[in-house]
């Protein structure tokens, strides 16, 4: 899995690698500041639940003092009753001294929904105060999870624009970024393949790609230049080659010339003297003049073979370079 991954990370263009890398890092920046910023909302919305169920138990536990020492339920209920008017409200629980319920408002929910807040109720007597009974008040967290859920959904709004604005702006820099330096890599390309119409994207920027462009037009123009030298060079080396080659075929042709008259102006009297020893030869001849005419046929015969070869070499060497000249 992992291999695959790096495989496909690695076919990824250099524009891509930057949008992911960076929108990843900005969105986890992002998504970091509104958990926070949800998470502060949520607290400051039970904290604010929770300071005015206080207020308003105190305020309670203060009224509720003459009913409960007079063990006037009704008019303690009353009291109670004038707090259903809040959305919040959820219930309440008055307790006497002994600890039994004086008057109720009976409570819905669960536990993890109520907020309860107990205040003692206590009467103040001419040298001390005495707690007469106490007071329980529950109040619903249900609007403070509506606000919540109120404000996690605007926050997933605004993350998503957030996001599409920060993806749309990075792909609009990266193409500012990246356009010149795929012209110049296109650009390197004809030019690496040999083409010599190049147009090189110069920029006028002062930064690293503008830097890169007239770096390579620089060095584009160094290497034409070499090569146009070199090619005029490969030129004049191949028009003296040329001149020599003529220069040696032309000096090879009056040798063979020179060869095959002075061939065949020796090997026409070695002919007739080898002839005339072979009429010599038919005569009537002691056996040591034979020796002297075998010997003299001999040296004649020695002789006449390499002036035929030459003659015959000095013949053929020109069709040969003919042959050749024409085979290319």
């Amino acid at each position: 899995m992992r291999r695959y991954l790096r495989d496909t990370i690695t076919y990824w263009s250099f524009q891509t690698r930057i949008v992911l890398v960076v929108g990843l890092a900005v969105s986890l920046v992002i998504l970091a500041y509104f958990s926070c910023s949800l998470y502060k909302s949520y607290h400051s919305l039970d904290s604010t639940l929770h300071a005015r169920a206080q207020q308003m138990a105190q305020i309670q536990s203060y009224s509720l003092r003459t009913p409960v020492w007079d063990l006037n339920h009704e008019s303690a209920l009353r009291l109670l009753r004038a707090l259903i008017h809040d959305p919040d409200f959820a219930g309440a629980t008055v307790y006497d001294e002994e600890g039994r319920i004086f008057v109720e408002i009976p409570h819905v929910g669960g536990g993890e929904e109520l907020l309860s807040v107990s205040r003692s109720i206590v009467r103040e007597e001419e040298t001390e105060q005495r707690t007469i009974g106490r007071l329980a008040l529950f109040y619903s967290r249900e609007s403070v999870w509506n606000t919540f859920v109120i404000q996690c959904q605007e926050a997933i709004l605004v993350y998503i624009l957030l996001i599409t604005i920060l993806t749309i702006a990075i792909i609009v820099s990266l193409r500012l970024i990246t356009s010149p330096l795929m012209l110049l890599t296109k650009a390197m390309e004809e030019y690496g393949r040999g083409e010599k119409t190049v147009k090189v994207p110069l920029s006028r920027s002062r930064d690293e790609i503008g830097h890169l462009s007239r770096t390579f037009f620089k060095m584009k123009s160094e290497l034409d230049a070499f090569r146009e030298g070199l090619e005029s060079l490969v030129v004049e080396r191949t028009r003296e080659v040329t001149l020599a080659k003529e220069a040696a075929e032309q000096a090879s042709r009056v040798k063979g010339e020179f060869l095959a008259n002075m061939s065949h102006e020796i090997r026409t009297p070695l002919a007739g003297m080898l002839g005339m020893i072979d009429l010599i030869n038919d005569g009537d001849l002691s056996d040591t003049q034979r020796d002297y005419i075998r010997t003299l046929r001999f040296s004649g015969e020695t002789l006449l073979t390499p002036l035929t070869t030459s003659m015959l070499s000095t013949r053929v060497e020109p069709r040969r370079r003919a042959l050749s000249s024409s085979s290319r």
